[in-house]
Order: C-alpha cells, then structure tokens, then sequence
C-alpha cells in the first residue's frame, strides 16, 4: 500500500523548476525529462514536523557548499485521499535537472553526507524509496517560486499501451489543451511524472499527471477553470488515454 501512494504523491513542487525555462518558451515544454527521488515516511515516537524541518535547514547548508549540480526538495504531506491513504506522514521529494544530476547528487551523499543521512533516520522511517523522470508542460504564469502551495495528482493509462505512437498523440493533445487553457485566468504549473526504478505502478497507471498551485485558493480557482474545460479536454484525450484524480498534497520547500 506504501508503493501506491508514492505512485501519485510525487510529485510537481517543482515550481523551482519553472524559473529555469521562460514561460513562453514552448520549444522547451517536452524537453528530455528531469529525475525526481521520493521517500515516503513515518515519523518516529515523539518526532515531528518541526524536528524534520530542522534537519532539512542543516542539510540544505551543507548541500548548498557539497552539490555542484542544482537540486530542490520539498517535504509533501497528504491533504485529500481516499480510504486506501497508506498510514505515512510526509514524502520527501528531490528534483535534479536532469537524470545524471540526480545520480551524482546521490553519490555526493552517499560519499559525504552520511552525517545527515543518519540525522534523518533519528527523526522518520522511510521505508519506500522511488525513482521517477519528469517533463515540463506548462509552468505558472507568473513564472515564480512558491515556497508552499498545494499538489494534484491524477494517474494516467494509455488506451492501447502496445500503441507505439501514444507518446506523439499524448503530446499533440497535450499542446492542444495548452492552447485552452492559455485563454483562461489558470495559475499552475503541470508536470508529468514517468516511473522509473522502485515504482510499483500495479497496472494502475503509465505515468502521472501533477498539477502545482501556490495555495490551497489558487487550486480551488482551477477547478473552476478547468471545469470550464472539460469537454475540450476530453474531445482531445479520449482517443489516446484515461485519467482519474488520485489525491491532493500540501508542500513546504526546504531547498
């Protein structure tokens, strides 16, 4: 049950991201994908939020000094989900530009930061560990960070997962709906998360859309935007894929 929160919840506080790429930039939107890590986690007896957030201000300084490639993380903690919500406390989420980056940021780690790696254990259980590749869709409008804000995820299936032109056709319609949504008041950011190792998808998706807010106000102001949207939405996937909301998330960047 741990594995199928990790496949929805990791998901976009990669609004950091967003400032690496001008917002009309189009040309940029299906970049080769970024690499995410995610530990879904326990706090231990008598340990809380406070005590991570601390850990994470020390770890952040000696990133700071140690990384020599950019790496952001966020601390994720479950707000909407259903009755299958596995018993965690919060996800780390850890985004590098690109996979190689995410790999040497973790040889950095395992080579100089086992300090910290040991400070973490002292404080939460983290016993779902994930790798995934993101792709930049749209980025917020105003092309600013959020410190916190609020996460969507919706799991997405392929019609005909044996198609092998899905990802063109995904693509197109994706463009498509940008186009829609370009007319609207919509303020978010939207990523899309491919599972790589770890990921136990369970037939329950083939990747992950996640939609980034800079509150709980502003995602609330999408919905309506979106609902206006619907029936274009659905006139440009039908014929390619299948999405179904999975939960919200709250997040507070710590790098």
């Amino acid at each position: 049950m741990k594995r199928d929160i990790m496949n929805g919840i990791i998901l976009s506080l990669v609004l950091v991201l967003s400032n690496t790429v001008g917002a009309d930039d189009h040309q940029q939107a299906f970049k080769m994908p970024g690499g995410l890590e995610t530990f879904a986690c326990k706090f231990k007896e008598g340990r809380d939020l406070d005590d991570l957030l601390v850990a994470a201000s020390h770890w952040s300084l000696w990133a700071e000094s140690n990384f020599d490639v950019d790496y952001n993380a966020w601390v994720l903690t479950p707000r909407f989900f259903g009755p299958s919500m596995p018993d965690i406390d919060f996800v780390w989420l850890g985004a590098a530009n690109t996979i190689v980056d995410l790999g040497k940021t973790n040889d950095i780690m395992m080579s100089k930061g086992q300090k910290h790696y040991k400070k973490f254990s002292a404080i939460a259980d983290c016993n779902v560990q994930e790798e995934w590749m993101y792709q930049a869709i749209r980025f917020d409008p105003n092309n600013e960070a959020s410190k916190t804000g609020a996460l969507d995820f919706h799991f997405c299936t392929f019609n005909d997962a044996k198609n092998p032109n899905n990802k063109q056709m995904l693509q197109d319609a994706t463009a498509g709906f940008q186009k829609a949504v370009a007319a609207t008041d919509a303020q978010y950011a939207h990523f899309r998360w491919w599972p790589l190792t770890g990921v136990e998808a369970n037939g329950q998706f083939d990747f992950v859309e996640v939609m980034a807010a800079d509150s709980m106000t502003t995602r609330a102001s999408n919905l309506m935007e979106f609902w206006g949207l619907m029936g274009e939405w659905q006139s440009l996937n039908e014929s390619v894929r299948q999405c179904r909301s999975f939960g919200t998330a709250t997040f507070i960047a710590v790098k």
